[in-house]
């Protein structure tokens, strides 16, 4: 129906040329230079398809709400043309088509998706919240220009932004999309360009930013001003892979990565000016971002998280070039890493690769963490390594370095872990303090033991090429190298049977490859399937082995009046169980890589010490009758059981992340006098079985 303009009232059957009142599924075309003010006073409920025709003057349509219907709205006129009533897109997504000059809409527009066609703009304008429109944009502009306000959002569903198409962020609210949301570019452009942008730096957070095209484009469109994209946006789990380009454009863009459990994917090329950050401020998890691409220029790439609970890390196999590289609290540099895809809570993969770096990167705080995986012996492919080109510097503040083996080593391995350019030592500078977080002697050239495996290695800081120590002056490369313990035989137990005795010096129970022979403190000892263990092996004195593997699939029991002391590596494999009836007070390392060590047997006797770390395919048991307080930390991400009649009070805190069940007595988090005691991962506690939380301090509670 064509619209007469006898009055300014829609529902008039004078106002239309055809003399009837419109009804639900007319065509509604309005043309013509004059009445072009009209109110929509039609019924509600009624949907139409608008059409603007060519030679029609500027209208502004307000009045009762729009619904729309097949085709949408389409502008054929010079003019821009304004709405101010409602709109719905009824049923379906509605096509809202600027043929041939800008649609304007200053009311609520609500339903499913606006698909957005023809080569002008489309204005989202006013004070109305649309709070659960989304877009398709496939050709021209949409600006989203909602006024300040409390949840005053102009588009608040999904968005796809294809090749043709530029969404534009142009008003002076910082939430034009609601934050939650994911902008898929196909090809199309995202500017951030916020007016309050022009007298300082504004930002839009949106939930997550993805799409494969290499030639899509983010950008600040608006010149002379100051905006930040930041990701996260919603409760955590955000997920995005981006193929295509961030740049300045007409200002300066600053990128964020921010909240908790978000991963974020980056490649393609990118040349932005602005500043870089991952920050984790609330609640507990890891948040990332994996850059596979290469940032030219850039301002400073700065990381940290406020607490023990949260990280933000900095991932990749890229190139960057920013001015510098901070990583503060609880921030994370570890190479590589991947997505199984950009679907929200998909899983993450910590694959190894090569991270570059030109300028400088500062591992500025203690918390500060250096995450290496070394799954074999060629950099990139094999392990992480962080390469330091141009006129970069590496500079380490006592940091943490986190050490993953995948793989078993062997004696001579090495593998260079910060490549720096040059040989100076001042572009090297620092030590590591922690290892995987435990208080460690890392100096130059000092030897320690990988926790998950039991392996010696020793660490250089002056490292160059193939060798492990340059010299003073000559080398500046932070390098690994796997080293025999040191130590004596070579011993596998035999036993005979009947007292089953570990002595010193008296009972030929250890075969060295040839015949029986007694063992010594610090050889090297392995329990396998071939020795006795029909009853207890009897540790009759304190022992110092200075490895202990057991690598059998049936079980042990070690008992008697003696322990284990002084540092001994102690590695668990195979699927046999070991239960550990000594009371041992050694320094060291027990790794549980498969099967179980059992602590105790709801009895009285039974310590396990050292630092202790639970792989995926191993259990700890902890088993005694009396109440035990237990001041060994636990890492790892296996299993963790408390089923003896006693109490069992954690003490430290455990970085532990797999399942801890409770089926025995009280299991106690804390001692309250103070707020150590936790620990990561689900707690699962039995019907009649007792978790308790004790601490003097404000603890945080990490489980599930």
């Amino acid at each position: 129906m064509e619209w007469r303009r006898k009055r300014l009232q829609l529902v008039g059957p004078n106002n239309w040329v055809e003399l009837v009142a419109p009804v639900a599924g007319d065509s509604l075309f309005f043309g013509g230079t004059v009445g072009l003010t009209p109110n929509n006073d039609l019924p509600a409920n009624q949907a139409f398809h608008i059409t603007f025709n060519p030679g029609a003057g500027a209208f502004t349509i307000s009045g009762n709400e729009i619904d729309l219907s097949n085709t949408g709205i389409t502008n054929n006129s010079a003019n821009p043309q304004t709405i101010s009533a409602p709109i719905e897109n009824v049923g379906a997504n509605r096509f809202h088509n600027t043929a041939t000059a800008d649609l304007i809409y200053t009311g609520q527009v609500k339903g499913n998706r606006i698909n957005k066609e023809g080569p002008f703009a489309l204005w989202l304008q006013g004070t109305a919240d649309n709070s659960n429109l989304g877009l398709n944009l496939t050709n021209g502009t949409v600006i989203l220009a909602k006024e300040v306000g409390s949840n005053v959002r102009a588009l608040g569903g999904g968005i796809l932004v294809n090749t043709n198409g530029t969404l534009r962020i142009n008003g002076p609210s910082t939430d034009q999309i609601q934050f939650a949301q994911k902008v898929t570019l196909n090809g199309g452009v995202f500017q951030v360009a916020h007016t309050n942008g022009l007298v300082s730096a504004s930002f839009e957070e949106i939930g997550a930013l993805t799409g494969t095209n290499p030639t899509s484009i983010v950008e600040n469109g608006l010149p002379n001003s100051t905006n930040t994209l930041i990701l996260g946006g919603g409760f955590g789990g955000r997920r995005g892979i981006y193929g295509g380009i961030m740049r300045d454009g007409a200002g300066v863009l600053n990128f964020s990565i921010q909240r908790h459990n978000n991963s974020f994917i980056c490649n393609g090329t990118h040349t932005y000016s602005g500043t870089t950050t991952v920050l984790v401020n609330n609640d507990s998890g890891t948040s990332r971002l994996i850059l596979n691409g290469t940032h030219v220029g850039g301002g400073a790439y700065t990381l940290s998280a406020n607490s023990a609970t949260r990280a933000a890390v900095l991932g990749g196999t890229g190139t960057i070039s920013a001015t510098v590289a901070n990583f503060n609290a609880y921030s994370f540099l570890s190479p590589g890493g991947t997505l199984a895809s950009d679907s929200d809570n998909s899983a993450f993969s910590d694959t190894t690769g090569i991270l570059t770096f030109s300028n400088a990167v500062n591992l500025n705080a203690t918390t500060a963490t250096l995450e290496v995986q070394l799954n074999g012996t060629t950099p990139g492919s094999g392990y992480d390594q962080v390469l330091i080109a141009g006129t970069g510097s590496f500079a380490n503040n006592n940091a943490n370095l986190k050490l993953t083996l995948g793989f078993t080593p062997a004696t001579g391995d090495k593998f260079t872990l910060v490549k720096v350019q040059g040989t100076d030592p001042a572009n090297n500078v620092g030590l590591f303090a922690t290892l995987n977080g435990v208080p460690t002697d890392l100096s130059q050239g000092a030897i320690f033991v990988d926790p998950g495996t039991g392996k010696q290695l020793r660490i250089s800081y002056r490292a160059e090429g193939s060798t492990f120590d340059a010299g003073e002056g000559l080398g500046n490369d932070i390098m690994l190298e796997v080293v025999a313990p040191a130590g004596a035989q070579n011993l596998t137990w035999r036993g005979n049977g009947a007292d089953n005795a570990w002595d010193i010096l008296t009972t030929a129970n250890w075969w060295n490859g040839t015949s029986l022979v007694t063992f010594t403190n610090g050889d090297f000892v392995t329990l396998d399937d071939t020795g006795s263990n029909n009853v207890p092996i009897n540790v009759t004195t304190d022992v110092i082995p200075a490895t202990f593997l057991f690598d059998a699939t049936k079980d042990y029991v070690l008992a008697g009046p003696g322990k284990f002391t002084g540092t001994v590596i102690l590695t668990k494999t195979n699927t046999g169980t070991l239960t550990l009836l000594t009371d041992n007070d050694n320094l060291g390392t027990a790794a549980i890589q498969q099967g179980k060590i059992r602590v105790g047997s709801n009895g009285f006797t039974g310590t396990l010490s050292g630092t202790v770390t639970i792989n995926p395919n191993g259990t700890l048991e902890h088993s005694r009758a009396d109440d035990v307080t237990l001041n060994t930390p636990l890492a790892g991400s296996g299993s963790f059981l408390h089923t003896g009649d006693g109490a069992l009070i954690l003490a430290a805190n455990s970085t532990f992340s797999g399942r801890t069940t409770n089926s025995g007595g009280l299991l106690q988090l804390g001692t309250g006098f103070d707020a150590m005691g936790s620990i990561n991962g689900d707690v699962h506690v039995g019907p009649t079985n007792v978790l308790r939380y004790l601490y003097a301090a404000n603890p945080t509670i990490l489980n599930t």
